[in-house]
């Protein structure tokens, strides 16, 4: 027959860090199912040749900012500050000439800067800002207006942009030349 013994009472739980080191790390090393001895290990199938292989997980992959990063900052410029005299006395002529043989150029522009070159939102109301100031103001031939334009049109059409936002500059003598900016973002 067995003796019935007295319940002995919780010892306390040691509080020392030596102890209390040696309790995590018991605890760290405790042997799961998969850890103890003669337990199968499981290795990572080959995908069959055949078979297709597992797409990658979407939500966690970078993707590119399509937006942002297929927009473009282009320049077209009469360049006043390369006129000599003659030309100034000519400028009708002359503006005529620069938009005839001028080009658009790409820009380096931080993208955080370029809302500020897009004061007009189609390329009509740009259209209209060239020609108020170049045609009716400063009476120059209507061409030296509508060739920029045409030019950027085809830029358009050709090359796969479209318009963003575009700004009109006017010259000021120190400051800058006659300008039209045009923001295109890549389709």
């Amino acid at each position: 027959m067995k003796k019935k013994t007295a319940p002995q009472a919780a010892k306390p739980k040691a509080t020392s860090a030596k102890k209390t080191a040696a309790n995590a790390k018991k605890s760290a090393t405790k042997a799961t199912a998969a850890n103890k001895p003669g337990a199968k290990k499981k290795t990572a199938k080959k995908p069959a040749a055949n078979k297709p292989t597992a797409k990658p997980n979407t939500a966690t992959t970078k993707r590119p900012k399509a937006t942002r990063a297929a927009r473009q900052l282009f320049m077209f410029s009469y360049h006043e500050h390369d006129w000599d005299e003659d030309a100034f006395k000519n400028s009708g002529k002359e503006r005529l000439r620069r938009a005839q043989t001028g080009t658009w150029t790409a820009q380096r522009v931080p993208r955080s800067s370029w809302d500020n070159y897009c004061e007009v939102d189609s390329l009509a109301a740009l259209r209209d800002q060239v020609r108020g100031f170049l045609v009716d103001q400063y009476h120059a031939p209507a061409k030296a207006a509508e060739l920029p334009l045409a030019a950027l049109r085809r830029m358009l059409d050709e090359d796969g942009w479209s318009f963003v936002g575009g700004r009109f500059l006017e010259f000021e003598g120190n400051h800058n030349d006659t300008t039209i900016y045009a923001l295109l973002a890549q389709r």
